[in-house]
C-alpha cells in the first residue's frame, strides 16, 4: 500500500515552469522517472494478479479432481462386497473358538450337523442334506456295534429315506449364538434351517446347545428374541417322536454366508434372514465395502430365493438402514419395479 500510494503521488505531481514559461530539465527527468516507475509497478501488479488467478484455477481444478476421484473410489468400494475383513477386526472378533468349542464343532461335524465348505463351483444338494437324520452322540456307539454285527453275519442293511421337495428352506446369515435360529427351528419343525456365521465361537456355542438338546431329547428353551420365548413355552420342549430329534432340521455353516450363496441352487430358498448385521459405521475409512448389503450381493440373494421369497432384514443403525433403502431402491429401478 505504501509503494502504490507513493507511485500515484509521484505520477500526479505536475512539473513546475520557469519564469520564462518553460519546463526545467530537472522536472522533466523527475516526471519521466515517475512515469517509468508507475509503469513498472503496474506490470508487477498485473503479473501478481495473473499468477494468483492461475493458482486459484489450479487449486479449484485439483479440488474437483480430488472430489471426483474420491467419489469414484467410494463408488467402486461400495459397489462390491469384500469378505476379507481387516486384521484388527479379526483379532477383535476372535475367529477361532476355545479348545472345548472346537471339540464340539468336530463332534457335531461327524454327526452330520455341520455343512462342509464346498469347493468353488460345487452346488449343495439341500434335499440330500436334510434327508438323512443326524445322529446324536449317544447313538454313535450303538450304530457302530450294529454295523460290526451286520458285517460279521455278511448281511446288508439298507435304510431309505424319502425326501420331500416341498419343504421350506430358510437361510439365516449371521445368527450369532443361535438364539433366533434355534427358537425358529423349535417352533417350525417342518422347515429346514441353514445357519451361516463367520464367527466361530458363536457358531460353536450354538452347536453345543444343539448337541445337548439332541442328547437329552429336549429343546433349548432360553430364546428371548422376537417373542420366540413366549411361543416356545407353548410348544412342548420334550420331543416325544422317536423318529425326530431336536434340531434335526438345522444345519450350521461356519463361514461367510454371502459366499455360501454361490453354492446354493437357484430358486431353492423360501426366505433369507439377516438379523442385525454389522453396520460398519466408519465410512470415512472405507468400511462400507464390508457391509453385507451391496449392489453386487442383491443379485445373489435374488437368485437363490424362490418366487415370492422373502428377505428379512433387521437393524438398529440409522445410517445402515438408509444405506440399505438406497440400494434396494436403485435395484428396484434397474429391475423396473
Amino acid at each position: 500500500m505504501t509503494a502504490r500510494g507513493t507511485a500515484t503521488a509521484a505520477a500526479t505531481k505536475l512539473p513546475t515552469r520557469t519564469s520564462a514559461g518553460r519546463i526545467s530539465k530537472a522536472d522533466e527527468c523527475e516526471a519521466a522517472e515517475s512515469d517509468c516507475f508507475l509503469s513498472r509497478l503496474q506490470c508487477i501488479q498485473a503479473g501478481e494478479s495473473a499468477n494468483a488467478d492461475n493458482q486459484e484455477a489450479a487449486t479449484s481444478n485439483s479440488d474437483d479432481d480430488n472430489a471426483n476421484s474420491d467419489q469414484n473410489i467410494a463408488s467402486s468400494q461400495s459397489s462390491q462386497y469384500v469378505d476379507k475383513k481387516p486384521r484388527w477386526w479379526r483379532q477383535h472378533a476372535g475367529r477361532r473358538g476355545t479348545r472345548s468349542q472346537r471339540a464340539a464343532l468336530a463332534r457335531m461335524s461327524k454327526l452330520g450337523y455341520v455343512i462342509e465348505r464346498a469347493s468353488y463351483g460345487d452346488e449343495l444338494d439341500l434335499v440330500d442334506m436334510f434327508a438323512e437324520r443326524p445322529r446324536c452322540s449317544c447313538e454313535k456307539d450303538s450304530i457302530e456295534d450294529t454295523e460290526c454285527i451286520s458285517n460279521a453275519q455278511n448281511t446288508t442293511t439298507t435304510t431309505t429315506t424319502v425326501a420331500d421337495d416341498s419343504k421350506e428352506y430358510w437361510l439365516e446369515i449371521g445368527f450369532g449364538r443361535g438364539e433366533n435360529l434355534l427358537a425358529s427351528a423349535r417352533i417350525n419343525r417342518a422347515r429346514c434351517y441353514i445357519g451361516a456365521d463367520v464367527h466361530q465361537p458363536g457358531a460353536c456355542i450354538a452347536l453345543g446347545r444343539m448337541e445337548e438338546a439332541a442328547n437329552t431329547n429336549t429343546y433349548w428353551d432360553q430364546a428371548m428374541l422376537h417373542g420366540s420365548a413366549r411361543a416356545a413355552d407353548e410348544t412342548s420342549s420334550r420331543v416325544e417322536d422317536a423318529t425326530f430329534k431336536p434340531y434335526d432340521n438345522v444345519r450350521i455353516y461356519c463361514g461367510d454366508g454371502i459366499k455360501l450363496l454361490h453354492s446354493i441352487p437357484a430358486q431353492s430358498l423360501s426366505a433369507i434372514v439377516l438379523p442385525f448385521p454389522d453396520p460398519w459405521p466408519n465410512t470415512l475409512s472405507g468400511h462400507s465395502k464390508f457391509r453385507v448389503i451391496q449392489p453386487d450381493t442383491l443379485p445373489c440373494l435374488e437368485r437363490v430365493l424362490k418366487c415370492n421369497g422373502m428377505l428379512y432384514l433387521a437393524t438398529d443403525d440409522v445410517a445402515f438402514d438408509e444405506w440399505c433403502r438406497d440400494i434396494f431402491d436403485e435395484h428396484g429401478k434397474e429391475r423396473g419395479w
